[in-house]
């Protein structure tokens, strides 16, 4: 469960199953850091999965189940995998054009033969006198035949086998250059990728790099903005 400490205590948890940091944090009244570092030092909130290493304390239970903040990390997790990749909707949107143009084709052959055993019978050619019901209802079926296989042979059965192929290749590759992927429908984005952010424990992050100390005109800041504020100062 998901809650916050309350009265005073000697509570200490790890949150390695969360953030990956293994060192200790304790819990209690909020405090914050001094100076530009104002970053949280202390928290109360205490979250589902985290384990306790020592102290006892007291907790106030504010979300429990999938309400947590574990749960609706496992449930956006799962939105994710259920969502299509960028190669898999491109497939798609390819099997569904290849679809349209053989029936279009299969349908356009069909009525240029029925066209032409028309024609035959207005011009009289040869065996195409007058109607023969034994013998002419075979011959536009065998139409009907052939504009279905001009349509299940259009359709590209081998597709997905090829590109399974292609992303295992992909996998083998990146392997060799110590990237693991898990999932092979990841290769069509990180074999081009060409910068990764992560942090120090190598999870991956938004993808957003951030600015953490800017070092100009013989002095450092925290902010590109106290930087900006500062060069025409700075400059002689």
């Amino acid at each position: 469960a998901d809650g916050v400490i309350f009265e005073k205590n000697d509570v200490g948890i790890s949150e390695a199953s969360l953030t990956g940091e293994s060192v200790i944090k304790k819990k209690g009244h909020f405090v914050f850091g001094e100076g530009a570092e104002s970053a949280v030092k202390v928290s109360p909130a205490v979250f589902a999965g985290t384990m306790v290493q020592e102290g006892q304390g007291r907790m106030l239970v504010l979300a429990v189940g999938a309400n947590t903040y574990q749960g609706l990390m496992e449930q956006k997790m799962a939105e994710d995998e259920d969502e299509k990749t960028v190669l898999q909707s491109k497939l798609d949107d390819m099997t569904e054009l290849i679809t349209k143009a053989g029936a279009v084709a299969g349908c356009a052959t069909v009525g240029i033969l029925l066209i032409r055993f028309a024609l035959a019978f207005v011009n009289k050619a040869c065996c195409k006198e007058e109607f023969n019901h034994k013998i002419h209802h075979l011959e536009w079926l065998r139409f009907m035949v052939v504009g279905v296989t001009v349509f299940v042979v259009a359709v590209p059965e081998g597709l997905p086998l090829a590109v399974a192929i292609t992303l295992s290749l992909s996998v083998g590759k990146m392997q060799n250059d110590n990237c693991l992927v898990r999932h092979m429908s990841s290769c069509e984005t990180m074999g081009s990728a060409t910068t990764i952010c992560s942090d120090k424990t190598g999870t991956l992050t938004t993808g957003k790099m951030t600015v953490v100390k800017v070092w100009s005109g013989g002095q450092a800041d925290t902010s590109v903005a106290g930087t900006l504020a500062r060069l025409p100062r700075a400059l002689p």
